[in-house]
């Protein structure tokens, strides 16, 4: 499982795991997932039941990267 594939294939989201390990396991399988360029995780990532095991699963498959704080719009 990968969080990154691609550089030019359309980014796919990724929001509110809220910490629960099956939804970062399973998503990346998803045939429109594998296929996109990057995988953007947006909300709650690490506040829920498995707050240890999601962080580590996404930084072990070369996930997230620095959040993007710039501000849109405005």
């Amino acid at each position: 499982m990968s969080f990154r594939s691609g550089d030019h294939a359309e980014p796919r989201c990724l929001p509110d795991i809220h910490a629960v390990l099956p939804a970062p396991e399973a998503v990346p399988a998803e045939p429109e997932v594998r296929a996109a360029g990057r995988i953007v995780l947006v909300g709650d990532i690490a506040a829920g039941p498995q707050p240890a095991q999601v962080p580590d699963l996404l930084t072990a498959q070369d996930g997230p990267r620095r959040p993007d704080r710039r501000r849109r719009g405005p």
